[in-house]
């Protein structure tokens, strides 16, 4: 995605994904350090809402400069206030979605576009404008789905965003049948059914005999997940109506943290499953823990009608 995001072919990169991923760091915040020091142009970056905006320009961008002794020096010379940086190649300005003026005046070459579902649906359409006086310019949209949004959950900005690409896959190759690729789905997670004990599951159990099985048959136990994870290559899975627009989906397995693990995602989704509530009210059912599990964990967003999950399935 960051070799995207400098292709002269390319204007637009979105990044569908599980929560806490190290998104912004990774992607948006090295983007921006890079352009900033290597390739400055007009900049901006769009935040959910004031506090958070002002939060993230002082305490990720501006820290984030300490990293190069370039920027560092770059950020010695600029002016700067709360929402903006006047460096001597470049501006940097911050925004925010529900800001009045967020989509008005100011044309930027960079937009980096962070918390997206948190968005007005129709914020992306308007920014794109921001950008078209550059016809080499780059938009860079990441989120995880909301799952507190209201209305159909398919509408979430960031997946509508996802939907328009080429939608590419985290493809491996299948360890047990070579010349077959997978990529990590919640369907091939399986924990043992002796670990249920009448209507309870001793989720320590499930924790420890949890694993992975892949469309083809092959069983991957936790322990081989980060190795396989590292085999991997960005596969377009869909026709995208742009040629120059990219898609990634990032799901848990994916990340190098114990919240990927196989048990710890099935531990959990049994305990969102026994919490679940059809019967309760509006807003409960909006919250239901399912479809918070799917959103935060696989980047998916799911109708409450969808997640009405039996055992024997």
């Amino acid at each position: 995605p960051l070799s995207w995001s400098v292709d002269p072919n390319i204007r637009e990169v979105v990044v569908n994904k599980c929560s806490r991923a190290g998104g912004s760091e990774t992607f948006l915040l090295t983007r921006l350090r890079y352009g900033m020091a290597c390739h400055p142009e007009p900049m901006a970056y769009y935040g959910a809402d004031m506090v958070s905006v002002e939060t993230f320009m002082e305490d990720r961008i501006k820290r984030g400069m300490g990293l190069a002794p370039e920027l560092r020096r770059m950020l010695r010379d600029a002016r700067s206030t709360e929402h903006s940086i006047r460096f001597n190649t470049m501006d940097l300005r911050a925004k925010w979605a529900r800001q009045k003026s967020a989509f008005k005046q100011d044309g930027y070459a960079l937009i980096l576009a962070d918390e997206v579902s948190t968005w007005p649906a129709f914020a992306a359409d308007m920014l794109r404008k921001r950008a078209d006086m550059y016809p080499f310019h780059h938009i860079l949209f990441i989120s995880s789905p909301d799952p507190a949004r209201k209305g159909n959950p398919d509408q979430d900005p960031i997946c509508v965003l996802y939907e328009e690409t080429d939608k590419c896959a985290w493809m491996m190759p299948d360890p047990g049948q070579p010349g077959k690729e997978f990529c990590w789905q919640f369907s091939g997670l399986r924990w043992p059914e002796h670990a249920k004990r009448g209507d309870e599951w001793d989720l320590d159990m499930v924790r420890a005999e949890a694993h992975y099985v892949t469309p083809h048959g092959t069983v991957i136990t936790n322990d081989q997940r980060q190795a396989i994870t590292a085999t991997g290559r960005w596969v377009s899975t869909a026709k995208s109506s742009r040629d120059d627009v990219r898609g990634i989906k990032v799901v848990a397995p994916m990340i190098p943290t114990s919240s990927g693990d196989f048990g710890e995602l099935a531990a959990r989704f049994l305990s969102a499953k026994y919490r679940l509530r059809p019967e309760g009210t509006a807003e409960e059912r909006l919250h239901n823990p399912i479809r918070v599990y799917f959103a935060e964990y696989w980047a998916e967003a799911y109708r409450e009608e969808q997640v009405q999950v039996h055992d024997a399935t």
